[in-house]
């Protein structure tokens, strides 16, 4: 049995950084009918993808962070990957935007 086709006003390509700003922008906007495709297997984009010893970023994490959630952990000026995606994943749930989300796609 297949899936009933759904509708979407809008298709997002992708869950990293700008993925997600978008998404969270179309919830706030009141859009509803749309969509996140992510290739991987979660949120991320190239900090999913970047597992280097010593990934980390190289901007204040206040400054490299969402607008309409920032990253608050007053204890670390520079998050490595591990906190950047913990970060991104805290955000996506937050803002109700996993229901939206399609991983592996």
């Amino acid at each position: 049995m297949t899936e009933p086709r759904i509708k979407h006003s809008v298709v997002v390509v992708g869950a990293g950084f700008g993925g997600l700003s978008m998404a969270a922008e179309l919830k706030q906007a009141g859009v509803q009918g749309f969509l996140i495709l992510e290739a991987g297997p979660e949120v991320g984009g190239v900090w999913r993808e970047n597992t280097y010893p010593g990934c980390s970023c190289d901007v204040p994490a206040h400054l490299y962070s969402f607008a309409f959630d920032p990253y608050r952990d007053a204890r670390v000026r520079y998050p490595d990957q591990q906190a950047i995606l913990a970060y991104m994943r805290e955000v996506t749930d937050r803002h109700g935007l996993r229901s939206h989300l399609r991983c592996n796609t």
